[in-house]
Formats: C-alpha cells, sequence, structure tokens
C-alpha cells in the first residue's frame, strides 16, 4: 500500500519506522539524565526564538556548565567593535 501526494512511493511500513524514530529520538532528549547531564541545551535566539541543541559531551567537574546559551551574533554584528582593536594601519 502506497500514499499519493509529497511521500509518493513510500509504503504505511517506511512511514511507521520514520515515525518510530521520531518517538525514540523525543524519548532521548525527555530522558531525565540527557537533561541532568546538560546534553541538551537551550538558547534564546533574537530569530529563531527559543532553540533546543546538543550541549557539550565533555563534563569537566571544575567547570559549571550554564544550562542556557546566548545565540551566536548576527553577521556583522560584531564588525566595528573587531575592528577597534586593530592597529589604524590594518582596518
Amino acid at each position: 500500500m502506497t500514499r499519493s501526494g509529497p511521500l509518493d512511493g513510500l509504503t504505511v511500513l517506511d512511514l511507521t519506522r520514520a515515525q518510530r524514530a521520531d518517538q525514540q529520538r523525543r524519548q532521548v532528549v525527555e530522558y531525565e539524565h540527557v537533561q541532568a547531564r546538560n546534553m541538551i541545551v537551550r538558547s534564546d535566539h533574537p530569530v529563531a526564538g527559543d532553540v533546543r541543541m546538543a550541549g557539550n559531551p565533555v563534563k569537566i567537574s571544575s567547570y559549571d556548565e550554564p544550562a542556557i546559551r546566548f545565540a551566536a551574533p548576527e553577521p556583522d554584528a560584531d564588525r566595528a567593535a573587531i575592528l577597534e582593536t586593530l592597529p589604524s594601519d590594518r582596518r
């Protein structure tokens, strides 16, 4: 049995596998050990909003890793500040 539309050629079995894989990803992300170790961190992005991403897999006991990270700056957002740090003949 196949479906018509954007999923042409995929069988119901293929769709079930994809749904099962998506469910497994959700379970991993919501797993309490993953959350306690900050394996998934959040970032408040100015355009995309609340974004979840992979955290740092290397854990150092003397480093307090934040659970929320800041988004990367927009392209050229820091250009003026960076250029100010260069000698005037290099700008």
